[in-house]
């Protein structure tokens, strides 16, 4: 939306109320770049149709879209209780469950998702198989000495 559409669907007694042309223009920028999730379409005012959207999003779009889903409740099969999104997103490491996308995939498009916020190496770390029993507790067992080791 330009400024002068904008200004066009204020009431008359509100027009010379509003701040200044740039701030409005600047807003305006902003609300258009939040609405705008990247890779998905997009109607530009100067198009008639839609068009993919290829601008990078600013750093505090990329958190709010991370975070769009934080507060959605789910029943976790790994720990038999009630968790939200956000648990899920930064459980492991500050990265996801290894079961996010079967968890979630009723939920949102978590494919999506997962491809739009995490590198190809992180997904691969995420969907790692898990290490066998034994190692785990192997490499459990030489932390512990090691910190012991440090505070004796």
């Amino acid at each position: 939306m330009d400024l002068l559409a904008f200004k066009e669907k204020l009431p008359a007694k509100l027009v010379d109320y509003v701040l200044p042309d740039k701030e409005i223009e600047k807003g305006l920028e902003l609300l258009e770049g939040l609405l705008r999730p990247r890779g998905h379409l997009a109607v530009h005012s100067h198009a008639s149709s839609l068009e993919p959207v290829s601008e990078p999003l600013l750093p505090g779009e990329v958190n709010r879209l991370i975070e769009q889903h934080d507060d959605k409740p789910i029943r976790c099969p790994r720990l038999g209780d009630e968790v939200n999104f956000k648990y899920c997103r930064i459980m492991n490491d500050r990265l996801p469950c290894s079961w996010i996308a079967g968890c979630w995939k009723t939920h949102i498009d978590i494919k999506t998702f997962l491809a739009d916020h995490y590198s190809k190496e992180e997904l691969d770390r995420i969907f790692a198989p898990p290490k066998p029993k034994i190692e785990s507790l192997v490499e459990l067992m030489e932390k512990a000495k090691k910190a012991y080791k440090k505070s004796s």
